[in-house]
């Protein structure tokens, strides 16, 4: 991850393939919002596009500090957290 952000701010062509590898994820969670929200599961109201970008910019870099900056958590800690804030966001129903 670390030597990823060194090669971003120096190399034009990686940061156009940095942002295609990023887009697939942020894609396919887009997709996966609008099937939450056409379930009835996500709230109707956001833009699944923004949202996905929003939640992945936060995933990306909460992983950036724990694992290149070292602000370690346990793991299942982690884990736990951003799952519960990515359905916080969405206004996943607990259950």
């Amino acid at each position: 991850m670390a030597a990823m952000e060194q090669a971003a701010a120096v190399d034009p062509q990686f940061v156009r393939v940095r942002l295609e590898r990023s887009h697939v994820f942020i894609d396919r969670s887009a997709a996966a919002i609008a099937r939450l929200q056409q379930s009835g599961l996500a709230d109707p109201e956001l833009d699944p596009d923004i949202t996905a970008r929003a939640l992945s910019a936060m995933v990306s870099r909460l992983a950036y500090v724990t694992f290149v900056l070292g602000q370690s958590v346990p793991f299942d800690t982690l884990v736990g957290t951003v799952t519960r804030l990515w359905t916080n966001a969405l206004r996943m129903p607990r259950d």
